[in-house]
């Protein structure tokens, strides 16, 4: 009879060692922390970057310079009713990336025609082409007298560099506000009316 009492009360004191000797083992061990260490999958160490801030954060990407580039015409397609269209490039980080380019027919607004930088989801950048998928919506913003410039991003149809894809990586990030910085150099856009 006693050994039945004594069993019950040998199992919580295990169970109590137990949860002591995990607490305080997870605590001492330095490689745990409470920063990211890596991708989700934990592919990755993404480090810190200057002032050990995260590279993905935004207050990172606040302290990048991205000063674009002048905006160069590549190919004059086929204009629709009331707007012309064009594949263009810019730089970013010193890669070639291009952009689709509409701009409006007409007659300008005071102050320049309003901007619309269209961010394209994933589309494997094998299949990417720059003239083709999100056409009624690019068509949408442009016919309703939007300047719209559709980056590519880079790795993707003829752009430069490699594409990393969106996560675990700022490089796609960077491309579109160097986009940003290269289209308030465009004559004829209001810089002060650039939505996304």
């Amino acid at each position: 009879m006693p050994m039945r009492k004594f069993i019950p009360f040998f199992f919580l004191i295990i169970l109590i060692s137990g949860f002591f000797y995990l607490r305080f083992s997870a605590s001492s061990n330095s490689s745990l922390t409470d920063e990211p260490s890596g991708n989700i999958d934990g592919s990755a160490d993404f480090g810190e970057s200057k002032g050990g801030l995260h590279p993905l954060s935004i207050e990172a990407l606040r302290k990048g310079n991205y000063e674009g580039s002048d905006i160069v015409i590549e190919e004059t397609l086929e204009p629709e009713s009331n707007y012309q269209r064009l594949i263009v490039s810019y730089k970013s980080e010193g890669l070639k990336i291009y952009a689709l380019l509409t701009v409006p027919t007409g007659a300008k607004p005071e102050n320049g025609w309003p901007v619309i930088i269209f961010n394209h989801g994933y589309i494997p950048p094998t299949e990417y082409k720059t003239t083709e998928r999100y056409i009624t919506y690019t068509d949408g913003f442009s016919r309703s007298g939007y300047v719209l410039l559709r980056s590519d991003y880079r790795g993707h149809g003829n752009s430069e560099g490699e594409a990393q894809g969106a996560y675990g990586s700022s490089e796609y990030t960077i491309d579109v506000l160097n986009a940003i910085a290269s289209i308030k150099k465009l004559k004829d856009v209001d810089i002060n009316r650039i939505g996304m």
